[in-house]
């Protein structure tokens, strides 16, 4: 019994250990804040019109994770490994889906990087999945 209990201890410190490491790791790319207009999902999070501050954290695996703070919200997405080159301008690109807009992309001039995202199966299940083509384009100020 005093074994297996050891033994569980010890799993239980190896992955706490590794879990902090992997966060440690973890480097933050680029901080930015934007105005958002319009009621917009990201991802499956529904952020409300108003200012908002975000963090894009490089992770070890080389995925991102966006960290989103606004008056109402406290959200984490979860970003692709990258993309194709920026376009030169920091903003996010809205798109209208039957009068509901996404955000589908990140474009960070700092990084270089423009990080593009899918439309949920949740979101596609709350809005018709058929596009309008109208695009708003949100200017984001880095810090």
């Amino acid at each position: 019994m005093n074994l297996v209990r050891r033994y569980a201890m010890n799993l239980a410190l190896v992955t706490i250990l590794a879990s902090t490491a992997a966060v440690a790791s973890a480097n933050t790319v680029f901080k930015g804040t934007f105005d958002l207009p319009e009621n917009a999902y990201w991802g499956n999070t529904l952020l409300p019109a108003g200012q908002y501050a975000f963090s894009v954290i490089q992770q070890p695996t080389g995925t991102s994770l966006i960290r989103l703070q606004g008056s109402d919200v406290n959200a984490m997405v979860l970003g692709p490994a990258g993309g194709p080159e920026a376009h030169g301008i920091n903003c996010l690109k809205l798109e209208e889906v039957n009068g509901m807009y996404v955000v589908r992309e990140l474009d960070t001039r700092v990084t270089g990087i423009s990080f593009r995202f899918a439309v949920s199966k949740a979101v596609r299940n709350r809005v018709e999945t058929e596009s309008s083509n109208a695009w708003r384009t949100v200017p984001v100020s880095g810090f």
